[in-house]
């Protein structure tokens, strides 16, 4: 079923964006980077999908109203020779093409609504996007955008895009976490083709993955009002994320919170090692601490002799349901196991969904 929008469209309000492109452009003007990147029939963006073998792209005229759109998703057309009008603040337009198939998925097909927030030539533009697709759960997601454009000097701006993932309530939260890996995966890959593309004709140097969107300068304060109107609220403290089934310190162990801990910019292998050694160190420390229960159990105390209680309480131990680790060893054992179990049956159902 395909998701129809704007039942999944809206930004998650606590959800200040990931970033997928800051960049400091030099060589070139606001506007020139503007028709390059999000103006009709631009010739970047065609190189962009023929680098990703995308078919049967397709994109709509300007309008004014959400109703003027193609109200299909995933299989209009655009009239040939049909005039594509002109962007303009408020207006909006739909682009539609053909993923290809990978080894590990099959091809899918997009459909993105494209909103103008702002367009101010020779000092900023703002372009707001949502997109559906038909990939696994597609009906249950929609990854937003956010781009802003802003001039620092006539041959010089700032391009700055985040993105976030907004989940139908329909959607499980157990499955939330693996859909975000798989949507960071493929949109950070094709927005670094467009960062390719952009700097085989322009100077780039990369900024600080900071949500908030670049300041406009010289912007009325009442268009600074609107902005910030759009801008997603920042939450000062984000709780860690759940881990989701990526690997052993990925799935038992808040890697990201250690990260924080140890002031780390980047969550990378120090704090995975150290998050594996945590899990495996409190584990171990609280099946020994749990012991005395088990022999207890298993020495007579959930036997008959004792009450019921006691008797459904070591029932889990007197049946074999339950039996600690003897210790750090057989701690690591398991958790291997379950790391690789879990790893085994991610690739079994993306094979499926490839295949069947």
């Amino acid at each position: 079923m395909a998701p129809t929008p704007p039942s999944v469209a809206e930004w998650p309000p606590d959800d200040p964006g990931k970033v997928l492109l800051h960049l400091d452009i030099s060589g070139g003007s606001v506007d020139d980077v503007w028709t390059d990147v999000f103006a009709s029939k631009s010739q970047l963006q065609e190189k962009l999908h023929r680098l990703r073998n995308d078919a049967n792209v397709h994109e709509s005229p300007w309008v004014s109203q959400r109703a003027e759109l193609p109200a299909e998703l995933f299989a209009w057309e655009a009239p040939p020779g049909a005039a594509l009008g002109a962007p303009a603040a408020g207006k909006m337009r739909k682009v539609r093409f053909d993923a290809p198939a990978s080894a590990l998925g099959k091809g899918f097909s997009s459909d993105e609504v494209m909103r103008v927030l702002a367009h101010r030539p020779g000092s900023h533009y703002a372009v707001e996007s949502e997109v559906f697709t038909t990939a696994m759960y597609g009906d249950k997601f929609a990854v937003l955008t956010r781009a802003t454009l802003a001039a620092r000097g006539p041959r010089r701006c700032v391009l700055h895009v985040v993105y976030a993932v907004a989940f139908s309530p329909a959607l499980t939260r157990m499955l939330r976490p693996i859909i975000s890996k798989g949507v960071d995966g493929g949109i950070r890959a094709s927005f670094q083709v467009l960062r390719r593309l952009l700097a085989e004709k322009y100077e780039l140097a990369d900024l600080a993955d900071d949500p908030s969107p670049p300041a406009v300068e010289g912007a009325p304060s009442e268009e600074a009002e609107a902005a910030a109107a759009h801008r997603p609220p920042i939450s000062a403290a984000m709780p860690p994320p759940a881990p989701g089934p990526l690997g052993l310190a990925d799935v038992l162990a808040y890697r990201d919170l250690v990260a924080r801990l140890l002031r780390l910019h980047d969550p990378g292998a120090a704090a995975k090692a150290l998050a594996a050694v945590l899990t495996v160190a409190t584990t171990a420390a609280l099946a020994a601490a749990l012991r005395p229960a088990q022999e207890w159990c298993l020495g007579g105390g959930g036997g008959s002799g004792g009450t019921f209680l006691q008797r459904a309480a070591c029932l889990p131990v007197t049946t074999g349901l339950v039996s600690l680790p003897g210790g750090a060893g057989d701690v690591v054992t398991v958790l291997a196991l379950v790391a690789v179990a879990n790893w085994l049956l991610m690739a079994g159902a993306e094979l499926a969904d490839a295949y069947l």
